[in-house]
């Protein structure tokens, strides 16, 4: 669908001005986009695959933005993801970016009727499925563009209902390659970008994590140690259940840190519990945050830059979004990851890392179609 000669003006001077800012993945991606948006063909899906951290939410964000659609869809598998790209797409990460909010944004939404007057309306695909067939044939009707985020965290049997059923261009973004329910989006094998860990390392993007093989005995003493070498940062404390949330949170309390734990069983009015992840936590003077799967995707938290982990994880696809968490660029801190698993965690680390250093687009299709995701 055509838009209007202004609307495409605004977007060319909105990416003219913002390209030169953007990392050399970010601005690969939107170049290799352009190129897939240029084709007639929209039937089969673009890959974008970038790591944790290395800016995959600003490429979402320049693609809704800039893209010559009349009307873009945003899906991701969490409601926290979906809030924070409902604020990253429609101004935060260009405020961020050029210091000010730019003129002439698109309207972003959540999806709460399809009948919407946004621009860039995003969604869960639990919301999809709550929707009857005449509100989703509205919905695909209205629809020039679909970009996914982690799109691989979904079932397979969600995706048969609606991977394909938008006939227009598609963007799949992941950061974590982990699992063939991508190739549900019928993705050409001819039309994806790639940009390895490796590459944002050598980039000076993200930081190689140092894993740490602790006792449960010594653990206390280490992470103290580590919040005093590495000033003004956090650590995250990532556990298998809420009752080790307490026991973790309970712990460190007891020692003097400034702890907050965050689960869904906690009722917020008692200081330092959260059932949701408060907004700006960046930015308070904690020490310690305590989950279980409350951080592990759609929250940024820059300044932390250790992650412990209680216990083995049980995928690599879990394992890369959390380290994901502590591995950006900030100052001089380095990125360290606390193992009180015995070794386990880190030996999938190492696995996901030659994974990485050899991964081309056509490894990644091998390698999903043998059925060798974790």
């Amino acid at each position: 669908m055509e838009s209007s000669h202004s609307d495409d003006q605004s977007r060319t001077q909105l990416r003219t001005k913002v390209a030169p800012l953007l990392r050399r993945g970010q601005r690969e991606a939107l170049e290799a986009a352009d190129k897939y948006l240029s084709s007639t063909s929209s039937d089969k899906a673009f890959l974008v695959c970038m790591p944790t951290g290395s800016g995959k939410t600003g490429v979402i964000a320049m693609l809704a933005q800039t893209a010559k659609a009349r009307r873009v869809l945003i899906l991701s598998p969490r409601k926290a993801v979906c809030d924070q790209l409902k604020r990253e797409v429609g101004g935060g990460f260009f405020t961020k970016i050029l210091g000010e909010r730019p003129k002439g944004l698109k309207r972003a939404s959540r999806l709460a009727k399809t009948d919407s007057n946004a621009d860039i309306l995003i969604s869960t695909f639990q919301k999809l499925t709550r929707l009857d067939e005449a509100e989703l044939d509205r919905l695909q009707d209205s629809i020039d563009l679909v970009i996914v985020d982690e799109g691989h965290s979904e079932p397979a049997p969600v995706w048969s209902k609606f991977a394909r059923r938008f006939k227009c261009h598609r963007f799949i973004v992941t950061a974590t390659p982990y699992r063939n329910d991508l190739f549900q989006f019928d993705i050409d094998k001819e039309t994806a970008y790639l940009y390895t860990y490796t590459d944002a390392v050598g980039d000076r993007v993200l930081l190689l994590p140092t894993f740490r093989q602790v006792r449960n005995s010594e653990f206390v003493a280490v992470l103290r140690e580590t919040l005093q070498t590495q000033a003004g940062t956090k650590c995250l404390v990532k556990c298998k259940n809420f009752q080790d949330v307490v026991f973790y949170r309970d712990l460190l309390v007891a020692e003097g840190l400034r702890v907050a734990a965050i689960h869904d069983r906690f009722d917020s009015r008692e200081p330092g519990l959260y059932a949701a992840v408060p907004q700006d936590i960046d930015n308070t003077d904690l020490d310690v945050l305590v989950y279980q799967r409350k951080l592990d995707e759609g929250i940024d938290i820059p300044s932390a830059k250790t992650m412990v982990f209680t216990y083995p994880l049980a995928s690599g696809r879990e394992l890369v979004q959390a380290v994901g968490r502590v591995v950006r660029t900030k100052g001089d801190t380095d990125a360290l990851v606390l193992d009180l698993a015995g070794g386990a965690n880190e030996k999938m680390w190492s696995n996901y890392k030659d994974f990485d250093e050899s991964i081309s687009y056509a490894d990644l299709c091998e390698w999903q179609r043998n059925g060798n995701a974790d």
